[in-house]
């Protein structure tokens, strides 16, 4: 019944209590709301705490957060939050309460050893019934909350409070209904991968392409990459996608190469893929029994998820490389990354990013961001391409200030390799026809010299 640890309910024995309560306050006409405190923030601070004052933060949270709860309030802990259930209260009362605990919150907590830590956990309510589905029915409220848990975390990084209102309900059932499909979108053949030209900045001849993948589903219609990636991830279904855009890139491969032998495709992984033991041995497979040299893929990981997860991220960051092939730093500068974690990653090209190509001519901080990104690629020896270039204006001054290759709208958007391997295929033979030219004017100039050398 009883949480040892923290002197209050647990799990069963809260949601117990909070449905026998619940349906007096429906009886009585009475709205009751539900408050979680979620304490992932503590549990995060194992690696550098002792556990003995881990118990001791999350006994001074309880304390806390029953300090600046009305007394009639029922206390329990479930998974990751401390829950509290307040019967009779009145909507105004809301903002007054999580105002308070809010307040509370910014107080920093002082360890036994006298260690100060600060603590700042997320606060998550609902009114009850307020607009659950199923009011009558506390199973399924009970339910529903459960959801909002579960889901709400992935939410904002940044902000400390989230209420239960229709928006927040509209887009939880959204993301709940692209968790249920996308299992099926591969199997369903909703998924397909378009290409973006990367180009050399003088001539804009095509070098390479960037994989992205895209889901159009039946129920949902055209589901935007930033919507179903996270949810791939959160499903478990993030390999499965990325192996079949590796192996979509393949054939893409088999066709484009036969044009241009130079041609690379780039390929975007997530933090699950590189943390797996099992994708790295998958993709090397691939990779192995392709038929291509491994120098034809790039593989690409944001600035963030290198350093966010930087011990993982370099064991299979290494192990990709030590096949041959190539590693791409995406999004740079933006994230927090130190020179001295770059210089260990595994790395060969750096891309701009997008934002600071588009405020180039707004903000001459981002052109002198641009610069030093250029700079620091020469100095590293790894090559560097510009991302989200929209205009000639753009193109221009990245050339003019070294960078030597681009991709965006101004050259191409992502396209379908029906349409991109004629570009490839027309790109070869003009680039055929000034060889042969040259080199017959070569043989007019010096055949002496070329005699010799043939």
């Amino acid at each position: 019944m009883v949480d040892l640890e923290l002197g209050i309910l647990n799990r069963s024995a809260f949601f117990t209590e909070l449905k026998t309560e619940y349906q007096n306050g429906v009886k009585n006409n009475q709205q009751a709301l539900f408050i979680a405190l979620e304490y992932d923030c503590v549990c995060k601070l194992r690696s550098v705490i002792c556990t003995e004052h881990i118990s001791f933060l999350l006994a001074n949270l309880v304390e806390v957060f029953k300090a600046h709860l009305p007394e009639r309030a029922i206390l329990g802990r479930s998974l990751k939050e401390i829950n509290a259930y307040i019967p009779n209260v009145e909507l105004s009362d809301l903002n007054q309460i999580i105002q308070r605990l809010q307040n509370a919150f910014e107080m920093p907590i002082y360890l036994p050893n006298g260690r100060m830590v600060e603590v700042k956990p997320k606060l998550l309510s609902a009114f009850l019934p307020g607009i659950l589905q199923t009011p009558n029915d506390p199973d399924a409220v009970i339910n529903q909350l459960a959801m909002f848990l579960g889901h709400v975390d992935q939410m904002d990084q940044v902000k400390t409070h989230f209420h239960l209102n229709e928006q927040t309900l509209s887009y939880l059932n959204q993301r709940i209904q692209i968790d249920k499909l996308i299992l099926g979108a591969q199997a369903n053949d909703e998924l397909y991968v378009l290409y973006q030209p990367k180009v050399t900045m003088g001539n804009q001849g095509i070098i390479g392409a960037e994989a992205l993948i895209r889901w159009s589903s039946p129920q949902l219609g055209l589901v935007s990459p930033e919507q179903f990636i996270q949810r791939a991830e959160f499903t478990g279904m993030i390999q499965a996608l990325s192996l079949y855009v590796l192996q979509d890139a393949i054939v893409l491969l088999d066709r484009a190469r036969v044009h241009n032998e130079q041609f690379t495709v780039s390929i975007n992984l997530t933090a699950t893929c590189i943390e797996s033991g099992y994708f790295i041995a998958e993709l090397e497979h691939c990779v192995k029994h392709s038929g291509h040299p491994a120098s034809a893929f790039e593989f690409e990981v944001t600035e963030t998820v290198a350093i966010q997860h930087y011990e993982t991220a370099i064991k299979g960051l290494e192990r990709i490389h030590a096949l041959g092939c190539k590693i791409a730093l995406d999004d740079f500068g933006t994230g927090y990354s130190s020179l001295s974690w770059l210089s260990k990653l595994p790395l060969d090209t750096l891309k701009i990013d997008r934002t600071f190509v588009s405020n180039m001519f707004n903000s001459n901080a981002d052109v002198q961001i641009i610069k030093a990104v250029i700079a620091l690629a020469k100095a590293c020896e790894l090559n560097v391409i510009a991302e989200g270039i929209e205009t000639e204006e753009q193109a221009e001054v990245l050339e003019s200030l070294g960078c030597e290759q681009g991709q965006g709208f101004y050259f191409e958007r992502p396209i379908h390799p029906v349409k991109l391997l004629p570009l490839i295929q027309a790109q070869s033979h003009q680039n055929a026809k000034y060889k042969a030219k040259a080199q017959r004017a070569s043989r007019r100039l010096w055949p002496n010299i070329l005699n010799k050398m043939n």
